[in-house]
């Protein structure tokens, strides 16, 4: 492995920055150096050897114990204190053999010694050793910075198919809700023919108490057309709540918003479920005053979107289900929670419930018999995106009691 790693060296593209205030210890390096086809910087002191290192970054300085001014020791000092130079390996030159100097040295960051006088076989074999050590160590930062950016990419994809597959759910919902105003449309518009038919009947029939019974059939025909223009009303409602809420989803833009807006909005969305509408009792205490939040909108709704999911599976078999849904203020944070009166969490469980794919549901797709799916992904990306904000997310629960999800987000100050 070290023999791969040293293979992969290239001289003429390797600076190697040499700092020694004797001419002919830097010549005599110079030619060992040159000889293999190094690039080669020389610096005769402390400051001037701080300044090329700063400039160029050589992959390795060979650098002199004894200067005067500034000895090897300050310059080591100094450039393991800087970030961009932190990683560049220090050989001392030294004549120094007392095992105290050299324990100072490798404190303070040295790689290693080469003792005066200097042989050449030894100081090119440590310059090829830490040169190889380097690019190994470069080769890893790199990869893992590469790991770092795949892995947000990934994070970003899951969350992203998190949000599509929490807004369908909620949309199966909906669109199930659309069942019910339709079919009384039908039933209502049907009765309407009938009423009509009636009409024509008694029309027909000339009967001398025609009149009477005309004016109860308009008195239904009113009745049944006040139902029918309230279930349009009500259909009208829910079409435009997924309306709006498919343009604000859409949005990827940084806004300076009330936390209250947006759980207002989400709460006039979800009511087009009409499960959640009519059957869940909600008790909302959202705060007098303005919570403010950099965020972008749609991040928080797939965060409130998700808890509230949550809470009604976890109330599915509930005789008397409540959902309480609160804000407030806290030091430098606004907060929104989310509580139901559920069956609670096992402590055991709760450890899992952020991590990916980890879910207690049926996933998607698979038979469920009217039980709730999850994708595995709700929780974790609620997670994921509350960190991107400095932001996170706090949970307690009691078996038999219920469930309090917190949710904290950094104040904005306008000032």
């Amino acid at each position: 492995m070290t023999q791969l790693i040293t293979s992969l060296i290239k001289p003429e593209e390797t600076l190697i920055l040499v700092v020694d205030d004797i001419p002919d210890n830097v010549q005599l390096i110079g030619q060992i150096l040159a000889g293999e086809k190094y690039r080669i910087a020389v610096a005769t002191n402390g400051k001037q050897a701080i300044s090329i290192a700063e400039k160029s970054k050589p992959d390795l300085v060979l650098l002199d114990i004894m200067m005067p001014d500034m000895d090897g020791y300050e310059v080591c000092r100094f450039m393991k204190s800087k970030l961009d130079m932190s990683n560049i390996p220090i050989i001392f030159l030294t004549a120094k053999t007392e095992s105290t100097d050299k324990i100072k040295g490798f404190e303070i960051g040295a790689a290693d010694y080469i003792t005066k006088p200097f042989d050449a076989m030894e100081v090119l074999a440590r310059v090829k050793t830490h040169l190889g050590l380097k690019l190994a160590i470069d080769r890893v930062n790199e990869y893992n910075l590469d790991l770092e950016r795949m892995l947000q990419e990934r994070t970003k994809e899951l969350i992203q198919t998190e949000r599509h597959a929490a807004f369908s759910l909620m949309i199966q919902g909906i669109i199930h809700n659309f069942k019910n105003p339709i079919t009384n449309l039908m039933w209502n518009s049907d009765f309407l023919s009938m009423q009509n038919a009636k009409i024509q009947s008694v029309i027909s029939s000339k009967d001398i108490d025609a009149l009477e019974k005309i004016d109860e059939i308009c008195k239904n025909f009113e009745h049944y057309n006040s139902l029918i223009m309230s279930t349009l009303r009500q259909l009208t409602t829910m079409i435009n709540s997924l309306m709006a809420k498919s343009r604000s989803d859409k949005s990827t833009v940084h806004e300076i918003i009330d936390l209250n807006y947006i759980l207002n909005g989400e709460l006039d969305f979800m009511n087009a479920d009409l499960d959640f509408k009519n059957n869940i009792i909600k008790d909302i205490q959202l705060s007098d005053k303005k919570l403010l939040v950099e965020i972008v909108p749609s991040d928080v709704s797939q965060i409130f979107q998700n808890l509230i999911r949550n809470a009604m599976d976890a109330l599915l078999l509930h005789t008397d289900p409540q959902i309480t849904i609160s804000t407030g203020m806290k030091k430098s944070n606004v907060w929104f929670k989310i509580s139901d009166n559920g069956p609670g969490i096992n402590q055991s469980i709760i450890k899992k419930i952020f991590d990916p794919f980890f879910t207690t549901k049926s996933k998607i797709g698979d038979e469920t018999d009217n039980k709730p799916t999850g994708t595995g992904l709700g929780l974790h990306s609620c997670s994921e995106i509350l960190k991107s904000y400095s932001g996170k997310i706090e949970v307690d629960s009691q078996l038999g009691s219920g469930t309090s999800f917190t949710v904290y987000l950094p104040l904005k100050n306008i000032i």
